[in-house]
């Protein structure tokens, strides 16, 4: 019977590791399929929806994006700092959130979420683990401190968040756990690295929700309280050595500055495609944007590559949502507008939208095309 025990609990400890170490399958970047510049191999269609523009309107650089069935909701780091929400013809209807000291003000923010089902909008207002809670009207509902360092957070199941805490003096190194109420969860971590993700986007704004680890370049599915390791994306002799990444802060430092190589800064994923915005370094400079696009459903790709200089560089960076229906959404930065939406630009021009002038970014909706 002891025998038996112990075979039985070598297969539960064999299945989890499995769990942990193993992933679904693995994507690899291939550079010499590039495209360069030419975004209709993409896209079959585009929509744009200019965002009402008010003194009190204006959305700064760098915002963060939320598209839902009516409304679209907008948080701008640089001019009001907090979520400005607009109907989907780009009519403004009102601010969620408020700088200040006052009951529901905070001092400042970094991110939000909408939970659509609770009917709120949850921003992220402070390095030490603060969420403000506000129904979709605008009104503010309660405080939850979670005193945990929050870089970015997404929902769980009811009253759970995933969090990734950064690095810093409070949490120390980068950490993803699962929190419910005042206790962190356990058995949820098996992100532990040194090396943030690019940027405080690192869960994916669609449909099929994900963790986006920076340069290890694995990329976890989140399904309520469970998290499953589920792609590697290899970039080759881009790819940043394991031994560098596992190794000093100075040695990580030193690599990226005399190297090049490729990183994720965008993963978005639905149920139809991949999408995965990537940036290339030749250790002191930018040197190309890609999209690359992944059909799930043949696993074919195409890559396309834009060039710093070129206009749509600036205009169409990253999506900020892929939506169930297959389209990538865009805050397109008004003074390239007029330079993409033209007739040789194929399915971006539109002849109703030529020649305008917009002080506000562009919402630009981008349908993928089926991959041959």
């Amino acid at each position: 019977m002891k025998n038996l025990y112990l075979v039985f609990l070598a297969l539960i400890l064999l299945s989890c590791k499995e769990q942990k170490d193993s992933f679904h399958k693995e994507y690899v970047f291939n550079k010499s399929i590039a495209t360069d510049n030419d975004l209709n191999k993409l896209f079959s269609d585009v929509d744009y929806i200019p965002l009402e523009s008010t003194n009190e309107t204006l959305i700064g650089f760098n915002p963060q994006l939320y598209v839902s069935s009516s409304k679209i909701y907008i948080y701008d780091h640089q001019y009001n700092k907090r979520v400005l929400v607009f109907n989907r013809e780009g009519g403004f209807e009102r601010f969620i959130g408020n700088v200040g000291g006052g009951p529901g003000e905070y001092t400042m923010a970094k991110n939000f979420v909408v939970n659509e089902p609770d009917d709120e909008v949850i921003i992220n207002a402070s390095p030490t683990g603060t969420l403000y809670h506000y129904g979709l009207d605008g009104t503010f509902r309660n405080i939850e401190s979670l005193k945990v360092s929050i870089s970015a957070f997404t929902l769980a199941d009811k009253n759970k968040y995933w969090i990734y805490t950064g690095r810093n003096t409070l949490s120390g190194p980068d950490r993803l756990l699962l929190y419910k109420g005042n206790q962190k969860e356990k058995g949820f971590l098996p992100f532990d690295s040194e090396r943030s993700p690019a940027d405080c986007e690192c869960f994916g704004n669609s449909p099929i929700r994900t963790f986006q680890e920076s340069f290890y370049e694995n990329i976890y599915h989140i399904k309520g309280d469970s998290l499953r390791l589920m792609y590697k994306l290899n970039f080759g002799k881009l790819q940043v050595p394991q031994n560098v990444l596992d190794g000093t802060d100075e040695d990580f430092g030193n690599f990226i500055k005399q190297n090049p190589y490729i990183a994720v800064f965008r993963y978005l994923e639905n149920n139809h495609f991949i999408y995965a915005g990537l940036i290339e370094y030749d250790g002191k400079e930018l040197k190309a944007l890609y999209h690359w696009v992944i059909d799930k459903r043949n696993d074919k790709d195409a890559i396309i590559k834009m060039e710093p200089e070129n206009t749509y560089f600036m205009g169409l960076q990253y999506p900020l949502q892929l939506t169930e229906n297959d389209e990538l959404v865009f805050l397109m930065n008004s003074p390239f507008f007029n330079e993409i939406n033209k007739k040789g630009s194929g399915v971006f021009y539109k002849e109703n939208f030529s020649g305008k002038v917009f002080e506000n970014p562009i919402q630009t909706t981008c349908k993928l095309t089926i991959i041959e």
